[in-house]
């Protein structure tokens, strides 16, 4: 398909808007994921960069590789985009659609590589990306997913996002029975298992919660939540207020706890000190906006190596270890790419906050949802956004203003004609959150379609787009 942008509306389901990302120059975020996306176009290779180790299958290497570079450029070009991540994600999207079914690993795991193509066909409107999901997602859709927590959630994660698609209540139904046997899986310290039952892991429990935190934010109303919290309670007790991770704790009475799988399941890798975990930790204290988030970026900032990162950074195997050589490289490609990801869901988490549903958010929401995630007061350059994005039966701009400013707030349609006038006259500084309920100014409904809020204030316009998708539909 051209590498040109457009917009595109196919059915239903349309094309991802833009919403503006704060910045903070002393933010260790932005910087690290420059450097990170400079490495992989660096390493590229047909528009795809993969790991020069021998994998044990094909399928595994692009899950870690290539479709987490997928899902990171999508996260990405959400919150700032431009023409090379269209690209990035079109060769990616491309290349995943040309290996065909050799790509996948026909279980679970293949959920996340549906999950990457469907965020590729939303940004982009390629059907061809579609359909390669799709036929993953009809395989969960006709039987009941059964498998490990972490490949279990791969799967949830493409039908979290069919269902947001396309509100499909079959995909809602499987999501909520993989998280009922995912919530049975889980310890009451909010722990999981890594290979061996009774095994608690700190890094596996850290992953796990990264697929619930994006599933909730996918879909409201699951349990997908409440498992994550208990998750992050537990993970909480074990990351230090310098970032240090705890994988045992000494009782008074002598005996030891252990928090990595390898002392109570011999036959699997060490667990400790994987570069992708501190990211993990980040994506989850960054939520909570715990300072200890900034903490677990600056340690990722003190291990980066030209843009890329080392699978370790502690507790590496000796070289008779069969995970030695996924343990030692200086710049790993699995690594960074893992690491790209979450880095792009902070990224998109802090762009998005606010109000996800209708009714009207409230203050506070609001102003957290376009403020810096680590505080301060009112921006110094106007912002506009529209939540939740796509909309289905209602809509919110929210507008934060630096000063007293005259506004001309209008609703217009792809081809530029106006459909509404919100908002005409001076408006205080701060933040508000302006409900279009989806009608034209003679009350008619809107039809499905991409649909722009234009600001004009003091001379300037701004614009944001929108995906609607009338109530009913």
């Amino acid at each position: 398909m051209p590498r040109t942008r457009s917009s595109v509306v196919i059915g239903l389901v349309l094309v991802a808007v833009a919403i503006p990302a704060t910045a903070d120059p002393i933010d260790p975020l932005n910087p690290l994921i420059a450097q990170a996306e400079s490495f992989l176009h660096r390493e590229e290779s047909g528009g795809v960069t993969l790991d020069p180790r021998h994998f044990f299958s094909l399928p595994e290497h692009l899950r870690l590789t290539v479709v987490p570079q997928l899902a990171a450029f999508c996260d990405l070009d959400r919150a700032n985009p431009n023409q090379s991540r269209w690209v990035d994600i079109v060769d990616r999207a491309d290349f995943l659609v040309r290996l065909g079914p050799s790509a996948r690993a026909f279980d679970a795991s293949d959920g996340m590589m549906a999950f990457a193509l469907l965020r590729a066909f939303e940004i982009t409107g390629n059907t061809t990306y579609r359909d390669a999901a799709q036929a993953i997602v009809d395989g969960y859709l006709v039987a009941p997913v059964r498998d490990d927590p972490n490949r279990m959630l791969m799967a949830g994660l493409a039908l979290a996002e069919e269902n947001r698609l396309t509100n499909d209540p079959v995909a809602r139904t499987r999501l909520t029975d993989i998280l009922l046997l995912v919530a049975r899986s889980q310890h009451a310290d909010g722990s999981f298992d890594h290979v061996c039952l009774g095994a608690r892991d700190v890094q596996y429990t850290a992953w796990i919660a990264m697929e619930l935190d994006l599933i909730a934010r996918l879909v409201e109303g699951t349990d997908a939540s409440r498992i994550r919290d208990r998750a992050q309670a537990f993970l909480s007790q074990r990351v230090g207020p310098d970032g240090t991770i705890a994988y045992q704790d000494t009782l008074p009475s002598g005996p030891v706890l252990y928090y990595f799988s390898r002392p109570l399941c011999p036959s699997d890798y060490d667990t400790r000190g994987w570069v992708n975990e501190l990211a993990y930790h980040a994506l989850w204290l960054d939520r909570a906006r715990d300072s200890r988030s900034n903490v677990m970026l600056r340690r990722l900032s003190d291990l980066v190596s030209q843009g890329a990162w080392p699978d370790k950074w502690a507790y590496f195997p000796n070289a008779s270890d069969p995970s030695y050589v996924w343990s030692t490289a200086p710049r790993s490609v699995v690594r960074t790419s893992l690491v790209l990801w979450v880095l792009a869901s902070i990224q998109i988490e802090r762009a998005t906050r606010g109000p996800v549903s209708d009714p009207a958010p409230s203050a506070a929401a609001t102003a957290a949802s376009t403020s810096d995630p680590r505080g301060g007061s009112e921006p110094s350059e106007p912002t506009i956004a529209w939540a939740p994005n796509p909309a289905h039966g209602a809509a919110w701009v929210l507008l934060r203003l630096p000063q007293l400013s005259s506004v001309r707030l209008d609703v217009i349609d792809a081809s530029g004609r106006l459909v509404r006038a919100l908002v005409a006259g001076s408006v205080p500084a701060g933040s508000r959150a302006i409900r279009w309920d989806g009608r034209d100014a003679r009350g008619s409904a809107a039809a499905a379609g991409v649909y722009f809020v234009r600001m004009e204030i003091d001379g300037r316009a701004r614009t944001a787009r929108l995906a609607w998708i009338p109530a009913g539909r």
